[in-house]
């Protein structure tokens, strides 16, 4: 008797994974309909008592829906769902230089929450997998933070994840989208500050460094928010953030740069230790601002925007929250402000 209990919550665990797995693949779009329950059951080898209890369950979880007198298909995406905050998972560039400090702090909230984060590296644009999100469904995580370190374009995968029942908060990167929260830094502000100041001490030709292969938003706005900004000449540079950053700063900077500007504008840390570092080895005497504090633990006299990362940090863990107890849901993009180091 206990065998065949088993063997049922076995078929019953394998129907639900299977259609959940089926929505994210695709097989079931949604407002679609599924097969019958005949059908359903000649391809699981069920009963019919287990698919009715397993679209019941489904349908408690609105991942699927009745319509009389036509069949049971798939809700849409704009439904709330309730979940536990037992676990949170976290999917993130673990190598990004202020990952601990927003990992940390990110931790700290869900803890006093009652819960536990779940930390999985973002390796091989796993992020955009519905293999990736049914490893985590298996498990019960239904509370997911997204960490893009290549950006996310597959927009359509947010409306089957939140139908079957994943939260979604974006962190560091924004998506139009009406089915996830987004928390970045406040880009434009962060641009305007660092321009600003750049503009009081009287800088006048600045080259600007971006990146030409991160398709992040924050890539984007910053540039664009630099372009609008005219007080001073500009020339716009990029590098490879696949490449040996070290090395390609050594090569930029050894023609002829230190003549040609004042000041380099770094969009992000990494190049502004790379370039600092290039600027040491070859005595060349140029002011560096860029976005990322952290880089003035190696080089204080570098202008830096900080990161408000317990803010942002907090954001992201109240966007889960909210998402998780409010009655009513609408997506939104919330861009937190940091200050000016120097």
């Amino acid at each position: 008797m206990e065998i065949q209990q088993k063997e049922k919550q076995t078929k019953f665990a394998r129907l639900k994974d299977a259609i959940y797995a089926d929505i994210l693949d695709g097989v079931y779009q949604p407002g679609s309909f599924l097969p019958t329950e005949e059908n359903l059951g000649t391809r699981f080898n069920a009963s019919r008592v287990t698919i009715r209890k397993a679209l019941a369950e489904l349908k408690d979880e609105n991942v699927l829906s009745s319509i009389q007198g036509q069949g049971t298909r798939v809700t849409l995406g704009t439904n709330v769902t309730k979940n536990n905050f037992d676990m949170v998972a976290v999917l993130a560039p673990t190598q990004d230089p202020f990952f601990q400090s927003f990992y940390s702090a990110f931790d700290d909230c869900v803890e006093k929450a009652g819960g536990l984060v779940v930390l999985r590296p973002d390796r091989n644009q796993q992020i955009s997998s519905p293999d990736f999100y049914m490893q985590l469904l298996k498990r019960g995580i239904r509370n997911i933070v997204l960490w893009p370190a290549h950006g996310f374009d597959d927009l359509e995968l947010l409306e089957k994840l939140r139908i079957v029942g994943i939260n979604l908060v974006f962190f560091d990167h924004v998506v139009d989208s009406a089915y996830a929260d987004c928390v970045s830094l406040d880009n434009a502000h962060a641009m305007k500050t660092l321009c600003t100041w750049i503009e009081k001490q009287q800088f006048k030709k600045v080259a600007y460094l971006g990146w030409n292969d991160v398709p992040l938003s924050s890539t984007e706005e910053r540039l664009n928010a630099f372009i609008k900004y005219e007080c001073f000449e500009h020339s716009l540079f990029e590098v490879s953030k696949n490449r040996d950053l070290d090395k390609q700063l050594e090569t930029l900077l050894a023609a002829n740069f230190a003549n040609d500007f004042d000041l380099l504008f770094c969009a992000n840390g990494d190049m502004a230790i790379s370039a600092a570092k290039a600027m040491q080895k070859s005595n060349i005497q140029l002011q560096i601002v860029c976005i990322d504090e952290f880089v003035r633990d190696y080089f204080p006299d570098i202008v830096a925007y900080g990161h408000p990362v317990k803010k942002l940090a907090k954001k992201v863990f109240d966007c889960l929250y909210d998402q998780n107890s409010k009655e009513t849901w609408q997506s939104a993009t919330y861009n937190i402000k940091g200050k000016l180091h120097e």
